[in-house]
């Protein structure tokens, strides 16, 4: 049976591509999802499909942050926060500032770390989407506070992959650690 690439459904066929890519970044499995998110970019960007070819970057901007690639994190997530204003994509923005702002928790810039939250938290009002707002709640609780920012994980509908480039899962060491020192 032929595939969606071969039957010339390049949507599907680029989308069929950033669906593993995401499932290879939440597991972990960087140097694939970086794989299959080129992959998606690349034909989605030959075909003209723009919103396929920024879901695709966003898995490579999600990516580089969770692997310490900062500059080139932050590189996608700007080129894909223009694109989702340009076109007035819903929630899309308030993800990506919460994304930025994390970022800047990462390279220990506080201040742009909270107006980046503080931005994507007025965002997600605006959409009404309550991902968008438990996300911008989390991004907010982690630059006020990063050890409270763990009491917001569980509340959070979008799931992040663990690992020490994910801020949630990075600021859970700390109270872990602090725990076994004290007994």
């Amino acid at each position: 049976m032929p595939d969606s690439e071969e039957l010339g459904f390049w949507t599907d066929a680029a989308d069929r591509l950033t669906g593993p890519g995401t499932a290879a970044l939440l597991t972990g499995d960087f140097p694939r999802a970086t794989q299959l998110h080129r992959k998606a970019m690349a034909l989605a960007a030959e075909h003209g499909y723009a919103a396929g070819e920024i879901r695709a970057e966003i898995g490579l901007a999600l990516g580089a942050r969770r692997e310490g690639d900062f500059d080139l994190a932050y590189k996608h997530l700007r080129r894909s926060l223009a694109w989702h204003r340009e076109v007035d994509f819903g929630p899309g923005p308030a993800f990506l500032l919460a994304e930025l702002g994390f970022l800047a928790e990462q390279r220990n810039d506080a201040p742009t770390a909270l107006t980046l939250h503080h931005q994507g938290l007025s965002v997600a009002r605006d959409s009404g989407d309550p991902r968008a707002l438990a996300l911008a709640h989390e991004g907010l609780a982690g630059a006020h506070t990063p050890s409270r920012a763990n009491l917001c994980r569980p509340r959070a509908s979008w799931a992040q992959p663990p690992g020490p480039g994910n801020p949630p899962a990075r600021l859970s060491l700390r109270p872990s650690a602090a725990m076994s020192s004290a007994s």
